[in-house]
């Protein structure tokens, strides 16, 4: 999986909390991507870490990260599938 490889090569390298199931990804309610994806980390030091790559590439998609919380997760989650 492409995204897992994003958070564990160059540097730093990344964990994600449980590998490709901290990946998750939001879906319109007719299954098609919304381009959004939350990633869990287990703690502060890899959520610093992983944010030091916000700008850069998977393949040639242009990446954003920022922060957020648990209730944003769970928000998007009442309007769209996670999964």
């Amino acid at each position: 999986m492409f995204q897992l490889t994003f958070f564990k090569q160059g540097s730093p390298p990344v964990n994600v909390l449980d590998g490709e199931e901290g990946i998750l990804f939001v879906h319109q309610a007719d299954g098609r991507a919304t381009g959004d994806a939350f990633v869990l980390f287990s703690n502060d030091e890899d959520v610093s870490k992983a944010l030091t790559k916000h700008k850069q590439c998977i393949g040639t998609r242009y990446i954003e990260l920022f922060k957020s919380t648990t209730a944003e997760v769970l928000q998007v989650g009442g309007h769209a599938v996670l999964g």
